[in-house]
């Protein structure tokens, strides 16, 4: 199960929250995507702002699954 680490708002007491506990945010439905299936919804209590587990993530960006094993042994090796 995901526990989102702080709250995305830089406005918002909750983002320096270091802490792994359920006490800031609420589960705030769900929706699916094609690449990653279900993908989780999230509210901050203390700003309102909505955020999902993807949020998070470094393949949100490049908007499909990147094999970062391969980048980090091509970086390792010197190599292009």
């Amino acid at each position: 199960m995901f526990h989102p680490p702080f709250c995305p708002n830089k406005e918002c007491r909750n983002h320096y929250l270091s802490t792994k506990t359920a006490a800031w945010y609420v589960r705030n439905g769900s929706y699916s995507s094609r690449l990653f299936g279900r993908i989780q919804r999230f509210r901050c209590f203390h700003c309102g702002v909505g955020f999902s587990s993807q949020t998070f993530s470094l393949d949100i960006f490049v908007k499909k699954k990147v094999p970062y094993w391969r980048i980090f042994s091509h970086l390792i090796t010197s190599s292009g």
